[in-house]
């Protein structure tokens, strides 16, 4: 059995890490707090930069908020990795971010993952999971492998012992199984 489940794990390690997407799913929107954002013509300058971003559609400034909100293009994917470069980029200091993602729940290295086709880069991205109340309900509500879900949590960059993948946890806010 340990053998099964160690070829079982060599074997999403290689589809995970390989250049081809599977389809799973895509980064559909994410939330940016914003330090230091007090007039339009700053936001128009943020704004700018963010849609300079591969895979982001639209962009909404909420200056009274301190809030950047980015949208996909259809059939892509927001590379949450560059969304904080480019908010320094345009001056500003970034905070916590929330994103919305469709994929599947995984393990990796005994590790609970969210697995996000990014179809803008081709490659797959595993975010780890915080394992929260939601967490919880999430792990409760599904019922097979390789369902697609939905799900919104704000996400923290955290190299985990153990993960060679993507530096983010999810802390999973609310999710929908699709």
């Amino acid at each position: 059995m340990k053998r099964q489940m160690e070829i079982f794990l060599g074997f999403v390690f290689v589809m995970v890490f390989s250049t081809v997407s599977t389809g799973f799913g895509q980064v559909t929107s994410a939330t940016v707090g914003i330090a230091g954002l007090s007039c339009p013509f700053c936001a128009y300058g943020l704004e700018k930069q963010l849609k300079k971003l591969d895979g982001v559609g639209e962009v909404k400034i909420q200056v009274n908020k301190g809030l950047a909100e980015l949208m996909v293009k259809k059939e892509g994917s927001i590379a949450v990795e560059q969304v904080s470069d480019a908010v320094k980029k345009a001056g500003f200091t970034p905070k916590e971010i929330t994103i919305t993602a469709i994929g599947h729940v995984g393990e990796i290295k005994g590790l609970p993952s969210f697995e996000v086709s990014d179809e803008v880069s081709e490659i797959d991205i595993i975010f780890l999971l915080d394992e929260n109340a939601q967490f919880e309900k999430l792990k409760k509500a599904l019922k097979r492998e390789q369902t697609k879900v939905k799900v919104t949590g704000k996400i923290h960059k955290e190299i985990q012992e153990g993960h060679s993948g993507h530096p983010y946890t999810i802390v999973v806010q609310s999710f929908e199984i699709l």
